[in-house]
């Protein structure tokens, strides 16, 4: 049966051909794909290819087309890729194409038995491939298995090999690791600080490190074996042996100190251990030891051990200070209980420590409890310090307010683990607070009654504009010009009316130089009254500053000085009588009939009075410092000179004899006696001292060792009387003089009783010492006594005594006794003129300054009027205000104090009264000055500047004599800058403890300063810079100051002006 497909394109019909063409390249190129190919390809290539020859092959044999052997191909590659099942198929899809598209007649299908062995060939062929490629699959996962086996084999064979290697190369590693930390622990036990060694089981040393030979300064060889004791300390080295050797026996380790030598010869302890080193049987093969440096250490701790005594010192005086303290002390315990109350706590309460066992304070106001508590816990909480207000009960039962703080202290970890608090008393703090919000009240009435003040007060007071324009003016000021304050202040006003004629251009010229320079002006101008009389006034006009210093408005107050002026007229012609007074006194110091003379504590003579200097015939600058030797013979001056320097350098008085060159040239023996003038503290200020003649004495002792009958005579001469006392026999004999002098009767026998009864009372102790320094041994005597007399009357005596030692060994006290009354009353008569000149200068000083006090008394007494006229208008009312009546009179109550004060201070001034130490502050000393004399000092334009230092100590002196020389001094400043002109007349008064911490008040001027050839002269008696001044003033001060154991110099400023100060020593009772 044939059956028609249709007919192909021509495409269609040349495909056979061109099949049959390329097959051959396409088998070719499938063999040469399978080579190139993978594993599986390249075992499947040979089976292909040999199944394509197969096929060639049966190609040729049955004469079929070449084509044929293309679809044989495809069907062996099916059978091989896919197995049976797609083989036959293949087969199958090959007969039919190779029938219908190849084999003729094509595009029909016609089967024929010829076709069979074709058939069966491909079957076979598929069927065949299929079998050689199962077995081809097996071969290969068999191989594929056998593969993987030696694949792990070989990775196991590789990682061994990569173990034995890394093993190889640790071991070397480990070799050289071994070999650098044996070089390592060599170079360590050679740098290390420790001095190290080995030693064999008998001690015998056989290894020292570096810095063991290097300590040392032993080589190798000087210290191998059993040697090494020399650089052991000699002292050390018997115990370092024995207790080696007792340790090598137990092989116990072996702990010690001991000091080693190094290299520069200094030994130094050392900690020395050796510990044995065991086999395993615990044989003692080696002994390794080690020196360690203690010597640190040892001091260390000696320096420790002293710092311990000294702690337990400084805590002791640590309680000392917390126990003195003005202040509560208390410690808390970390949960708020006190568990310490200092002493002042406990004596402030009355109670012991161990009362004080609770978290508040048990003296606490009980109103305070709660509060106090709270705030307490709240502290405790936060750990925050504490702080608060309470009032404590005191151990009378008085409750006052104390201020409380407490802080913690924490531990390193920051816990709290106590507190501590103060406690300090604010009682007079909280009544301050108290009486100040009180006075807030007050203030609003005294503003309202300021006003009502400025208007009675009996000054002009007004105030101006920056411009100089009038803005205001008080009741008293149109009172006075008879003018209203509408018609005095605004612009416009002509202000030439209010002042005379002769005054105005002054004022003017005064009042624009105040306003272009800023400045405070002060002016004495006369002042038209409404009723046309001309009075003095002061016109003093102040600006006030903002804070960037401009001027915002100018006051000025006007104070009636014609009361003044009239006291100036009075005080020139007190002038002349002073002048006169203290002529009388030169007169009366000229009559003094002893040589008396002043030096510094340093032995410097700064006075002689004129006996002296007539006697000398010296002037008083030849004889000043120490010139006054050139009156004294030269054989006697070299034991006075040093017998002066003994008395300066010991501070005790004594008595030397030499003669002195009299005018005419003659020498006379003179007894040279001096006394220390000592201050409060003991040190000596001064020295005063007496030259009397003894040229009769001397004469007398001559005469006594010629013949006891000139010796008598001599005594009845020069009224010195002798005595002896035999030591021995206790046996006494007067001369008649003595009796005489004494006061006794011939026939009396001396007695030394008598005389301790004719002795003051007071000067009794000085003569039982001395009568037990003779029994003791002294050999010279030189005192002076007073003698009380039957009559009252004292009699000054001075005694002398030598112990005289007799070849026979017999020891006698020979003396003369001088009755130096008038010597005494001579120096009680410079003393009286001395304080006879100062009071003379205070007066002069208080005429100067009338109009100063003066202003000063006028001042309250004004107040006064306006407060008794403020009363009589309060009492005029219907209803009188009897509060405002009480303000007023208690002004006028302190006014009038006030106003006495100044007159209690002048009195005092004036007063002629003995010296009076008390303790003084300085300061209100200063202050009070400053007062008598503001007035005085604005007349003389001076600004007085004071710079008070608060914590000056006070001082023991006597105040009106203090008075007077910070008045003195004050009263110099402002005349001696009446001279300058072009500068301010600014005068500063200041107070400061100096280093030595002395009271130190300085006056400083901005005058012309001191001129040179001045300057050494300035405290020199009679010596004046001043036209007409009679030099007391500086010399006097100084008197004074040095009276009171202080010092007074003068010194120039760096710019312009002098400073005059003087120091006194503090009060011994205060601290400083």
């Amino acid at each position: 049966m044939v059956r028609s497909l249709g007919v192909p394109s021509p495409k269609w019909l040349e495909l056979p051909k061109t099949i049959g063409v390329q097959s051959h390249v396409d088998v070719r190129t499938l063999v040469a794909a399978g080579e190139a190919g993978g594993p599986g390809l390249r075992h499947r290539s040979p089976v292909v290819a040999g199944a394509v020859a197969i096929d060639l092959a049966f190609a040729r044999l049955v004469g079929d087309d070449p084509s044929v052997s293309l679809f044989l191909c495809a069907i062996m590659f099916v059978a091989w890729a896919s197995g049976t099942g797609p083989a036959l198929l293949a087969t199958a899809l090959a007969i039919l194409a190779l029938g219908y598209f190849v084999l003729p007649p094509t595009y029909s299908f016609a089967p024929e038995l010829k076709e069979i062995p074709r058939l069966a060939f491909f079957v076979i062929a598929a069927l065949l491939v299929v079998a050689l490629g199962a077995a081809q699959r097996r071969a290969a996962a068999a191989l594929r298995v056998v593969r993987d086996e030696q694949q792990g084999t070989v990775r196991e064979l590789q990682a061994l090999n990569e173990t034995l290697r890394a093993e190889n190369t640790e071991r070397k590693q480990a070799e050289e690791r071994t070999r650098r930390a044996e070089q390592e622990l060599q170079l360590t036990i050679d740098t290390i600080l420790v001095l190290a060694a080995r030693y064999r089981p008998d001690g015998f040393m056989d290894f020292r490190n570096q810095t063991w030979r290097t300590y040392t300064g032993l080589s190798q060889d000087n210290v191998e074996g059993h040697r090494w004791g020399g650089a052991l300390h000699p002292d050390d080295l018997p115990m370092v042996e024995r207790a080696w050797r007792e340790h090598i026996a137990t092989g116990e380790p072996f702990e010690l100190e001991q000091r080693l030598r190094r290299a520069d010869g200094e030994y130094r302890w050392h900690w020395v251990r050796r510990v044995p080193l065991r086999d395993e049987k615990g044989e003692v093969i080696k002994w390794y030891g080690v020196a360690l440096d203690i010597d640190d250490r040892k001091r260390v701790e000696d320096a420790l051990r002293q710092s311990e005594a000294d702690l337990a010192k400084a805590r002791h005086e640590f309680q000392l200070i917390i126990d003195t303290v003005p202040v509560l002390i208390l410690r808390h315990r970390a949960d708020g209980v006190i568990d310490y109350v200092n002493q002042v706590g406990r004596t402030y309460s009355g109670l012991l420590t161990t009362t004080w066992t609770r978290r508040t304070s048990i003296i606490t106001h009980p109103d305070d409890v709660p509060r106090l508590e709270e705030a307490w816990d709240s502290a405790l909480a936060t750990g925050e310090p504490f702080e608060t207000e309470q009032r404590l009960r005191r151990a009378d039962g008085e409750y006052r307010w104390f201020a409380t703080r407490r802080v913690p202290l924490r531990s390193d970890e920051g816990d709290v683990i106590a507190w501590y608090g103060a406690t300090y008393d604010i009682e007079d703090r909280k009544r301050a607070e108290n009486a100040w919000r009180g006075s807030e009240a007050q203030l609003a009435e005294a503003r309202r009654e300021l006003q009502l003040t400025i208007d009675s007060i009996p000054v002009m007071v007004s105030t101006f504009e920056p411009d100089g324009t009038r803005a205001f003016v008080n009741r008293t000021w149109q009172n006075y010009t008879g003018h209203s304050e509408r018609e005095a202040t605004g612009k416009g006003v002509d202000t030439s009316a209010y002042y005379h004629p002769d005054d105005v251009e002054r004022f003017a010229n005064a009042w624009r130089v105040a306003q272009e320079n800023g400045e405070m002006l002060s002016v004495d101008v006369r002042t038209r009254r409404a009723d046309g009389i001309y009075r003095w006034y002061t016109m003093r006009r102040a600006p006030q500053r903002d804070e960037k210093g401009n001027i915002v408005k100018w006051y000025s107050v006007g104070v009636d000085v014609e009361d003044q002026k009239v006291a100036e007229n009075a005080l020139r012609r007190s002038e002349a009588q002073l002048t006169k007074a203290e002529k009388d006194l030169r007169r009366t110091l000229d009559l003094i009939p002893t040589l008396a003379w002043r030096a510094r504590a340093d032995g410097y003579a700064e006075y002689l009075n004129k006996r002296w200097l007539d006697y000398t015939g010296l002037s008083q600058e030849q004889a000043l410092g120490w010139e006054w030797q050139a009156a004294v013979h030269p054989d006697d001056r070299p034991a006075l000179h040093y017998a002066w320097l003994r008395m300066l350098e010991t501070g005790i008085p004594d008595e030397v004899e030499a003669r002195m060159r009299r005018l005419d040239g003659v020498y006379r023996w003179f007894l040279f006696r001096a006394e220390p003038l000592r201050d409060e503290a003991g040190v000596v200020v001064a020295w005063y001292g007496t030259n009397t003649d003894i040229e009769d004495r001397k004469q007398a002792e001559s005469a006594l060792r010629r013949s006891e009958a000139y010796a008598l005579e001599a005594q009845e001469l020069s009224a010195t009387g002798s005595f002896a006392w035999e030591i021995a026999t206790g046996a006494y004999f007067w001369s008649d003089q003595a009796y005489q002098i004494l006061g006794f009767d011939r026939s009396v026998k001396p007695r030394v009783s008598l005389v301790i009864e004719r002795v003051h009372p007071e000067d009794r102790a000085i003569l039982v010492r001395e009568l037990e320094r003779s029994r003791q041994g002294a050999r010279n005597h030189d005192y002076e006594l007073r003698l009380l007399m039957p009559d009252g009357k004292i009699k000054y005596l001075h005694v002398i005594a030598l112990r005289v030692k007799y070849e026979s060994g017999k020891e006698e006290i020979i003396g003369a006794l001088m009755d130096v009354t008038e010597a005494r009353k001579s120096q009680e008569t410079l003393h009286a003129a001395q304080a006879a000149l100062a009071h003379a200068s205070r007066v002069a000083t208080l005429g100067e300054i009338s109009a100063s006090i003066a202003h000063e008394v006028n001042q309250p007494l004004a107040a006064i009027v306006a407060n008794g006229q403020a009363c009589l208008r309060f009492l005029s009312r219907e209803t009188p205000d009897l509060e405002d009546v009480r303000g007023a009179v208690e002004w006028i109550v302190k006014d009038g104090n006030r106003a006495g004060e100044v007159i209690r201070r002048v009195r005092g001034l004036l007063k002629k009264a003995d010296t009076e130490k008390t303790p003084l502050d300085i300061n209100e000393l200063v202050n009070e000055v400053a007062v008598l004399l503001r007035r005085e000092l604005a007349v003389q334009e001076v600004t007085p500047q004071l710079y008070l230092a608060p914590a000056v100590p006070p001082i023991i002196a006597d105040r009106v004599q203090l008075q007077q020389v910070i008045m003195n001094l004050v009263m110099n400043g402002a005349e001696a800058m009446q001279v300058v002109t072009g500068r301010p007349h600014r005068l500063a008064i200041r107070t400061y403890q100096d280093e030595t911490h002395r009271v130190v008040v300085a006056v400083e001027d901005s005058g012309p300063g001191i001129a040179s050839e001045h300057a050494d002269r300035l405290f020199d008696p009679f010596f004046s810079t001043k036209p007409g001044g009679l030099g007391m003033g500086l010399s006097i001060c100084r008197s004074i100051v040095e009276a009171h154991g202080g010092r007074l110099w003068s010194s120039a400023n760096a710019g312009v002006g002098a400073t005059f100060q003087f120091a006194l020593p503090p009060h011994q009772g205060s601290t400083a």
